[in-house]
C-alpha cells in the first residue's frame, strides 16, 4: 500500500500521469516517478550520514565506523537494487520502450522502500 501511495504522489507531480494511457507517457510518468525517488532516496541517506556525524561528534571513530557501514550497505543496495530490476524485465527486449518503463518502475519501488527503511534509522 505505502508503495502505491507514494509512487502515485510521485506520478502524480508529473503532467499527465494520472491518466497516462499511452506507451509514450507511461515511459516518461515511468521515467519521472523512477527520478523523483531516487532523489529521495539521496536525501534520506544523506539525511542518515548527517544524523550519523552529529550523534557521534563525541566518538569520532565509532561516528566513522558506522559511516563506512552505512555506505557500504547503500552501495550495494545500488548494485542489488539494478540487479533485481534487470531481473524483472529479463523477458523484455533491453533498450526497448517496454524494458525500460519496466525498469523504472522497479528502481522507484525499491527507492521508495530504501527510503521508508533510511528514514526509519534517523528517527
Amino acid at each position: 500500500m505505502l508503495y502505491f501511495l507514494s509512487i502515485g504522489a510521485v506520478e502524480a507531480a508529473e503532467p499527465n500521469c494520472v491518466r497516462a494511457e499511452s506507451s509514450q507517457e507511461i515511459f516518461e510518468c515511468s521515467r519521472g516517478a523512477r527520478e523523483g525517488a531516487v532523489r529521495a532516496v539521496t536525501l534520506s541517506y544523506k539525511n542518515l550520514l548527517n544524523r550519523i556525524q552529529m550523534q557521534y561528534v563525541n566518538d569520532a571513530a565509532l561516528g566513522v565506523d558506522f559511516s563506512k557501514l552505512a555506505a557500504s550497505s547503500h552501495k550495494y543496495w545500488v548494485i542489488h537494487t539494478e540487479k533485481d530490476c534487470r531481473i524483472e524485465a529479463f523477458d523484455i527486449e533491453p533498450g526497448t520502450q517496454a524494458y525500460e518503463t519496466t525498469v523504472n518502475h522497479c528502481v522507484a519501488r525499491k527507492s521508495v522502500e530504501r527510503t521508508t527503511y533510511l528514514d526509519s534509522l534517523v528517527r
